[in-house]
């Protein structure tokens, strides 16, 4: 596992500071209770179905009185539904609830209670700042700030770690907390050793590592969400997470504002398995490689539905970097991502993954201003390279020496560099198939023959809806009038199955876009929204969870 020297604090700060009627059969009729023609039960209490009764779960958590659900207004509370320690309810309709220890109210200090608290039960911490530096050791246990991260302060008073936790299954759940101002060589502020503990509704800030993981270091298999990971420091990786031989399912996360002396100002993995959903991954510092993200050592990403904003590295990968492993990258926003080399948006090196369905906008670099590609096997489908910039050569994309490179289906516009505006090729031979290509600088491509004309690639205005503002406020919707609409292969659909468009939103992954996990997805088809958009149920803004088509919209 590579670990390099490390230099001055003063030096990371400074970076720092540079820095979307007839014959035709009749349809279904609708539920009993679908008062709204929606297809799907209102789940009210009403008896819409005229039986003179009421319905029988009117909650629609699958449940009715009958079967045990002991609260029937309540989706979240049902048999077999997660127990959550602290809160009061009885979440699974048992009949019991954890035992409870409560501080400090029945011990006067945390590690009392945890001490104290047999398996199976819970310490309950009411508001208070908690100066101490606890240790969860091989019994199942929850801890939980009663009421919540923003009222509840473990403060390690930068005297070793927040809290170390191993030998726990996912029955202990750790959450309702901010762990701050830990510091310790990894896993300043939360330290998961061979443990599975359920993370979830932390702070975790202002703590310092020498080496690994300044928030949060995890080595086992482990579950963190609905988490803010903000202002930590580590001197070699991962200023904010480390994976470390991990299997991680990261969810709701906000990652911000981490320094890492090495690589991964905000995460990084080694010889990890990782999926990040619904998440933002914002404002972090490299001194060397992967701002946003590090993934290295033959690890695994999966990224989905998320966001890598305003990251900057000083070599590779302002966004993110990925050496050496595999990848998968659907549905997400690359934004404003800035490096001294190679790689503003992604630097992909001796690597083999997709994109698919992202945006990468915006970002700047040396070479290869969205994305680096170097020696490795990637295909790029219905994604938009938009906006990006770089100094020497591949404002949109570089490819140097890869295994093998298809970009299909997708937009590179409005790039610039000195040589190859759109696409830079250097020792490769990239196959390009029903791209559209627009306004990039003096020539879409450079070191490869122009595909205008060939392979189904065209020259075309994407009209997107717009590009005023910063990069993270365009809309790359296309607009009616672009002439790439239905310009994609024959072969393939948008989800309407009508001819395949090209960029982010087109293909079959077009209507998958849900980044705030509102369970609504952004409309996809071309043009503004409209009513009709909101009336079929889309999404007009997918950074808002309180904005949809049922309100806000």
């Amino acid at each position: 596992m590579e670990r390099l020297n490390t230099t001055s604090w003063p030096v990371l700060a400074a970076l720092l500071a540079v820095f979307t009627l007839s014959g035709c059969p009749l349809p279904p009729e609708p539920p009993a209770g679908d008062d709204d023609d929606d297809a799907a039960d209102d789940d009210d209490a009403a008896d819409d179905d005229d039986d003179s009764s009421p319905d029988p779960d009117p909650d629609g958590d699958g449940y009715t009185a009958d079967q045990g659900d002991c609260a029937p207004d309540d989706p979240t509370v049902y048999p077999g539904a997660e127990e959550l320690a602290c809160d009061g309810v009885d979440n699974d309709c048992d009949g019991s609830e954890p035992l409870a220890i409560r501080v400090p109210t029945d011990v006067p200090t945390i590690q009392a209670g945890i001490d104290a608290a047999p398996p199976g039960s819970a310490v309950c911490v009411d508001p208070g700042v908690y100066y101490e530096n606890l240790v969860l050791l091989d019994k199942d246990v929850s801890l939980v700030g009663t009421a919540g991260p923003d009222m509840t302060w473990v403060d390690g008073s930068l005297f070793g770690r927040v809290l170390w936790v191993e030998g726990v299954s996912a029955a202990a759940q750790i959450r309702g907390l901010t762990l701050t101002r830990g510091s310790f060589g990894s896993g300043a502020g939360l330290f998961v050793y061979e443990a599975s503990p359920a993370v979830r509704d932390l702070i975790i800030r202002d703590s310092e590592a020498a080496f690994c993981g300044g928030a949060l270091f995890v080595l086992s298999e482990s579950e963190v969400s609905h988490t803010v990971v903000d202002a930590n420091t580590a001197m070699s990786g991962g200023g904010g997470l480390c994976g470390d031989n991990a299997d991680l399912t990261l969810s709701h996360l906000h990652v911000h504002n981490n320094l890492a002396g090495d690589s991964g100002g905000g995460i990084v993995l080694y010889e990890s398995d990782a999926e990040i959903t619904h998440s933002l991954i914002e404002g972090n510092v490299s001194e060397l490689h992967g701002g946003g993200i590090e993934v290295g050592d033959g690890s695994y990403l999966a990224l989905r539905d998320s966001r890598l904003v305003c990251n900057e590295s000083a070599i590779y990968g302002g966004g993110i970097r990925i050496e050496a492993s595999t990848f998968d990258i659907d549905n997400s926003v690359v934004v404003h991502n800035t490096t001294g080399d190679f790689g503003g948006g992604l630097a992909i090196q001796g690597s083999l993954g997709t994109v698919h369905n992202t945006r990468v906008l915006g970002n700047h670099a040396s070479m290869g201003g969205g994305l680096e590609l170097w020696a490795s096997d990637t295909e790029i489908h219905h994604s938009s390279i938009v906006g990006n910039t770089a100094i020497m050569e591949g404002g949109g994309i570089v490819d140097e020496f890869s295994l093998r490179t298809t970009i299909a289906g997708s937009i590179v516009a409005h790039n610039d560099s000195l040589v190859g505006d759109g696409l830079a090729v250097v020792g490769s031979a990239p196959t390009l198939l029903y791209n559209g290509w627009w306004d990039n600088g003096l020539s879409h491509v450079s070191g490869y023959p122009d595909p205008i004309g060939t392979n189904g690639n065209v020259e075309g205005d994407p009209a997107f809806l717009s590009l005023a503002g910063e990069p993270a406020d365009w809309d790359l919707h296309l607009g009616t009038s672009s002439t790439l609409i239905d310009a994609g292969d024959p072969s393939v659909s948008d989800p309407d199955d009508s001819p395949a468009d090209l960029g982010a939103y087109s293909g079959p992954g077009a209507d998958d876009f849900d980044i705030d996990d509102d369970g609504h997805p952004e409309w996809w088809q071309p043009g503004p929204y409209t009513s009709t958009h909101a009336a079929d149920g889309w999404d007009c803004d997918d950074l808002d969870p309180a904005a949809h088509a049922l309100a806000g919209c």
